[in-house]
């Protein structure tokens, strides 16, 4: 529930934090909001360029999933 809130999916982050000072700090830490975030950009037509740092901490995150999944569900 903390991800799906804070992510910015279910409700907006400018509603939160109409100043936009401290939502973007959890929004981009978070996996889903990071997809978020991305889809926004995209379907605004927004230069994704913008926030470039979003594509090193998915790659973080999709590195270290792909680990634990190979190390954890493996089957036999």
């Amino acid at each position: 529930m903390f991800s799906l809130f804070f992510s910015g999916s279910t409700v907006p982050s400018v509603s939160l934090d109409p100043d936009d000072k401290w939502f973007k700090y959890i929004q981009y830490i978070i996996p889903s909001g990071n997809a978020v975030l991305m889809m926004n950009h995209l379907a605004n037509g927004m230069d994704t360029l913008k926030i470039w740092w979003i594509y090193p901490i998915s790659l973080i995150y999709l590195s270290l999933f792909t680990f634990l999944a190979l190390k954890y569900f493996k089957w036999e």
